[in-house]
């Protein structure tokens, strides 16, 4: 399993948050359903993504990587407020072939709060070279 944190900034939310009336407009954001300012789902699932890399290309993919097959099964599952700590934490789900060359890893991937709520959860799909 890997794990790795991050602080989710204001400047973040400003500069990247594709709904700014809820992740920035306070008056907005302060009526339910959430009554105060979010991070939208996909940031959430962006940051929490990138965080899983910040120790190095080759930690969390094998070097047989060829691509990203896809993401599947995505899930906000809580709001993530401003503030809030994001951690990430991926373990492999399965490996299948694809064909003689080539194999796919499926990842299945959580996001946490600092309270160890699931904020997110999704399943990447990871095109690799099959060992011959």
């Amino acid at each position: 399993m890997f794990r790795q944190a991050g602080h989710l900034q204001k400047l973040i939310l400003f500069y990247f948050q594709p709904l700014p009336v809820i992740g920035i407009n306070v008056l907005y954001a302060s009526k339910p359903p959430f009554q105060e300012r979010i991070a939208h789902g996909f940031l959430v699932l962006v940051v929490g993504s990138a965080l899983l890399f910040r120790w190095g290309q080759y930690v969390v993919l094998p070097k047989s990587f060829i691509a990203f097959d896809g993401r599947e099964s995505v899930r906000f599952a809580s709001p993530v407020r401003i503030g809030d700590t994001i951690q990430c934490e991926a373990r492999v789900k399965s490996l299948s072939e694809k064909d003689e060359k080539r194999g796919i890893i499926e990842l299945e991937s959580f996001a946490k709060n600092q309270k160890e709520e699931i904020v997110s959860t999704y399943i990447s799909k990871i095109l690799v070279a099959r060992r011959e």
